[in-house]
């Protein structure tokens, strides 16, 4: 049995790249590389060539490489991104991260296409009962019980610029407890024994659908916005490739990036195949 990749549906039909090379790296994280491969496969559905260059250890190496056309295009997150080619910026929204992103880039030859739903940053979560009970849809909600809750966090929570510092600025928290944990998943047992009342979590945890959180919403935008964006060399950005790479962006989605880490045992290849042909992107010829 043999097996094919071809295109199927408006977007993807006919070869329009007539077998043009593309080379797509990315960073080491196995969701990055899962999010390569998605980008490459689609690609080459549509006719080009594509190489791989996976588990780049740096930004700073993949943007090199990048502006000297060893690669041409890596997926990666909007705001690590702008701080790592713009010192001292500190865009926290999406759209003002778009907005200011594409110019520091085009000083490195560089540039972004559109960003996707998808999102790997933090999120504050409490447990759909203690929602329930205090009627907390945003951050802000929380501020006449902060001086009677605990917020629980494997990460710096409390310097990190999301931390005290902003939300009391911001959302006007004040005199909340702290509580450290080693890893995530002590966290989330913490809030579900009520030891913390609020969990700083990435939105990429499945404990918050296993476990039915609610997300608070953070409409002041103290939590950088993290949400996939391919970046490319500009020699590489035709209309033809950009179009097929935001046609993939648009269907990609966090409840996206979860899943993927639930196969993190299996090649970044495997993955990225299943989810193209479970959204239609390519289909298996036998």
């Amino acid at each position: 049995m043999v097996f094919g990749l071809t295109a199927c549906g408006s977007d993807f039909t006919g070869v329009a790249s007539n077998g043009v090379s593309v080379t797509v790296g990315s960073l080491s994280g196995f969701d990055n590389q899962v999010l390569a491969e998605i980008y490459g496969q689609a690609l080459e559905a549509r006719g080009y060539t594509v190489d791989y260059n996976t588990g780049i250890g740096s930004r700073k190496t993949y943007l090199l490489s990048l502006q000297s056309g060893v690669i041409d295009i890596v997926p990666d997150y909007a705001g690590s991104l702008l701080q790592a080619v713009s010192e001292g910026a500190d865009d926290t929204d999406l759209e003002t991260i778009m907005t200011t992103l594409p110019v520091a880039l085009e000083k490195l030859d560089l540039t972004i296409l559109e960003p996707a739903k998808a999102k790997k940053s933090r999120v504050f979560v409490v447990t759909h009962e203690f929602a329930n009970a205090h009627k907390l849809v945003q951050i802000g909600d929380l501020a006449p019980l902060a001086s009677a809750i605990t917020i629980g966090s494997a990460d710096h929570l409390e310097s990190s610029r999301y931390g005290r510092r902003a939300l009391e600025f911001s959302y006007g928290l004040t005199g909340w407890n702290f509580r450290s944990a080693a890893d995530e998943a002590v966290v989330v047992d913490n809030l579900l024994e009520n030891t913390i009342q609020v969990a700083d979590l990435s939105t990429t945890d499945p404990a918050i659908v296993e476990n039915h959180l609610v997300e608070l919403a953070d409409p002041y935008h103290v939590i950088t916005a993290q949400n996939v964006v391919p970046v490319l060399n500009l020699k590489a950005a035709t209309p033809d490739l950009s179009d097929a790479i935001n046609d993939v962006s648009k269907l990609l989605t966090t409840a996206d990036l979860t899943h993927f880490a639930t196969f993190d045992d299996e090649l970044p290849s495997t993955v990225a195949h299943d989810w193209l042909v479970e959204n239609g992107i390519v289909v298996e010829e036998k």
